[in-house]
Formats: structure tokens, sequence, C-alpha cells
């Protein structure tokens, strides 16, 4: 488990991010309007870990977007400049990530990590690291961050630990109950983004953290036994559950599955995993009523750093107040079509529902259609 978590993300045409920031604790859940760029936060997250993969031409065709889609559509720069704070589990400053991306060459041409005296550079086709106390020039091509193709010997600790960090996070907001009912070829180190490799990533899996996720489905679905994997052909694995009825076992392959326990799946999956950072996007999609309260204590429980997003009051009433005070952000689009965050119980008039209501209650009782004006007026009143 990563000792990093995100406190603060700036970026500068990525998408409708423009002049874009918002701070995040360790459980944050984005709320807003449909187009107010919740998707966008959840797919600027996944580009820098994919910085730190190196595989930016793959993930592009996986979202069938091209490298154009990535800035703003009124945007003459290629650019894209962004900021990234960490600080580490107990919320004491570790270190910052700034960089340029370059949309047209698919790489940062600059960026720096600072963690204290430690620092890494990339410059003018040179990197270098404060621990060599010397500068290489950059012979090897690449895409996304330097870091990527950096061997460790070359890396401060601290620098291994962050991209790490980021290479472990694990997003799915392409999650697909269609996708994760595939039989897939192994083996796989994660789920993917879509759950597509669900199956050989169970099938390998140690079995502590298998046990770990079955206890948790027992929990929610009385009838379930246990996980079961084999291989069909070789290399091709298949995911079965195992259910009791009155004291006879039948298995049931994931393609039979519904879509409610497959999400659940997923996400019970990922929170047993070494990830340190979770996101995952409408969490509700697919979920019974009865089930929510189970979904939101195991997002806000576990030891990871998890970002979803919401349209639903009913996953915001499973909330603590303080919970929902410091981690629900309401995303909205200036007149310019830019997308801006402010902490949704900052907003005076949903500060005094909650102290009469739950949150879920009190995000109920808002407009949000109106509500952009009541930001505006708090935007003017601070000029």
């Amino acid at each position: 488990m990563s000792d990093y978590r995100i406190s603060r993300l700036e970026v500068e045409n990525f998408k409708s991010l423009v002049d874009f920031r918002m701070d995040l604790v360790k459980f944050t859940c984005l709320v807003g309007l449909n187009g107010s760029g919740k998707s966008t936060v959840l797919q600027f997250v996944d580009f820098l870990s994919e910085l730190m993969r190196g595989n930016l031409s793959e993930w592009l065709m996986e979202r069938q977007w091209s490298a154009n889609d990535l800035c703003f559509w009124d945007e003459s720069s290629k650019l894209i400049r962004f900021l990234v704070e960490i600080t580490d589990i107990e919320g004491r400053h570790a270190g910052i990530w700034k960089g340029e991306f370059n949309t047209l060459l698919l790489k940062c041409e600059r960026e720096e990590l600072v963690f204290g005296d430690t620092k890494f550079k990339v410059f003018d086709n040179k990197f270098e690291a404060s621990h060599t106390q010397k500068s290489y020039d950059i012979t090897m091509d690449y895409e996304g961050s330097l870091l990527s193709k950096v061997r460790d010997p070359f890396l401060p600790e601290p620098v291994k630990r962050f991209r790490d960090f980021f290479r472990g996070s694990r997003t799915l907001e392409l999650l697909s109950p269609r996708l994760m009912r595939q039989r897939t070829k192994g083996p796989s180190e994660t789920i993917g983004r879509g759950g597509e490799r669900l199956s050989a990533y169970l099938h390998d899996l140690l079995p502590e953290k298998r046990h770990a996720i079955e206890s948790e489905l027992k929990r929610v679905y009385p009838h379930f036994q246990k996980l079961a994997t084999r291989e069909l052909e070789p290399d091709v694995r298949v995911l079965e559950i195992v259910e009791d009825f009155q004291g006879k076992q039948f298995k049931t392959e994931a393609r039979h599955l519904n879509d409610g326990l497959l999400r659940i799946l997923a996400m019970i999956t990922n929170s047993v995993s070494d990830a340190g950072l979770l996101v995952f996007d409408e969490i509700e999609n697919g979920i019974n009523p009865e089930l929510v309260e189970f979904v939101i204590n195991l997002l806000v429980e576990t030891e990871q750093q998890v970002i979803v997003t919401t349209h639903s009051p009913m996953i915001l009433n499973y909330l603590d107040d303080e919970v929902a005070k410091s981690g629900v952000i309401y995303l909205y689009k200036t007149n310019e079509g830019f997308t801006r965050s402010i902490l949704f119980f900052s907003i005076p008039s949903l500060q005094k529902k909650l102290e009469l209501m739950g949150p879920g209650e009190a995000f109920v009782d808002t407009n949000l259609l109106e509500l952009f004006q009541e930001i505006d007026g708090l935007i003017k009143g601070e000029k």
C-alpha cells in the first residue's frame, strides 16, 4: 500500500479543465450536473497515471480518442500544464510534481519533482536527479513522463515511490459488466479499466486476497460461497461463482451474472489490492438500494485514497457529515465552458441545510440549475 495521497490538482488545457484547481482528501466524491466535468476529472487522474506508465498511444486508442481530443476545444496551445501536490497518509506535505505535456509528441518535455531536498528535473532534452549531482542527455524515445523509462538506480527513493503510486492506481471510470463477463487471457496485474481482465486477474490472485474478497461478498450475498476460476484452454481464464441453496452447490459463469454483483465484485477486488488510489465513475450504477450503504462503507473505510462520482442523493446520505463537508466537491461550468470546483457544503445555502438535513437530503433540496448564481456571487464577493 502506498504511503502517498494526492492533496491538490492543478491543470491547464486538459479538455474543459482550464485554469482548474481541486483539493482532494482520502475520500472525494464529485457531484454536479451532466456535462459539468466529473468524468473529465477522472480521465485526467487516469491520464497522470498513464504518464508514469508511458503508454499514451495505447491509452488513447483504448478510449478511441486522438491527441487533439485532450486539449480544450477553443485553445490553440497543444501543451497541457499540470501540478500535483502529494501528502503522506497523515496529511503532511510530501512533494510536488509539475510538468508540461506536448500533445503532438505525446510526452512531457518539461517536468520537475520536488520532495524536500530530493529533486528530479527534465529540461532541454536532459534530466538530472539531485542524488547523482549530474545531468544526463535524453537519448531514448518515450511517451508520457521520462520516469516511465528511467531505470531505478538513477532515481531517488521518494521519486520511485511516487512513480509507483501513480503506476499502481486503479481507474475504473470505463467499468462495464459486459466486459467483466468476458473469458480472458492471462496473466494480468489488474482487472483492466473496464473490468475486462477480471477473470485473469482473479485466477492468479494470492489466496489470502481471494479469501478477503470472498468474505466481503458473503456479507451482502448470503448464498455466495466462493470464487472459482479455471483454464478453459491454454491461457484462457473463466470466472465462476459458487452458491449454496439448501445444501446444494451451484456454479454460475461470469457471463450469466447480474450487473450489480459484477460491479460490487470489481470494487471489492480493487479495495483489497495494493493500489494506493482507486477511481470509480457513477458508483450507484446497477447497485440495489439495499447495497448502497455497504458500497459506501467499503470505499470510505478502505486504506486507499478514493475518488468517485455520483448523481445519487442516496450515496451522499450514507456519508457522515464530516466526510461530506471535506470530501463532496461540486463541479460546474463557467459561461466560457471551463470546469470549476467548490466544496459543496462550503456554499452558504448548503451549510444551512446540512444543519437540519442529511447530506443527501440537502442535495435533493437544492436546485443545481440555480446554484451557479450563488457560487458566482461568492466569487465576485471574494474579489
